[in-house]
């Protein structure tokens, strides 16, 4: 009897080199600007009001800006060690895992924000 062995099916491996720049607060409003596989995409960067606990960030996008969902202007971002940290974009709500959340708990994590 003879065995057939598969080929492993190729995976693509990314090679996403991400970046994150943040400015300044000017009136409580910075920008942020998060790059990756050669794509920035800019947005407004404001802490808002989190009646739940952890801290909350409204990101907006400034124009011209794509990203990968092309539909949505903004997103929302909570940020909790004891609740968990999610945000609005649809990466969060189908995969539980999103660029916005990474860098903002990074930039927490630098004591950015």
């Amino acid at each position: 009897m003879a065995t057939l062995a598969e080929n492993p099916k190729s995976r693509k491996v990314s090679s996403s080199v991400r970046s994150l720049r943040i400015s300044d607060p000017i009136n409580g409003v910075r920008t942020l600007v998060i790059t990756r596989d050669g794509d920035r995409v800019f947005y407004t960067l404001k802490e808002i009001e989190c009646q739940i606990g952890g801290r909350g960030f409204r990101l907006d996008k400034c124009a011209g800006g794509t990203g990968s969902d092309r539909e949505a202007d903004s997103y929302d971002v909570h940020l909790d060690a004891q609740l968990g940290n999610s945000c609005t974009c649809k990466g969060w709500c189908y995969k539980a895992k999103c660029k916005h959340v990474d860098a903002l708990a990074a930039l927490g994590k630098l004591g950015k924000l």
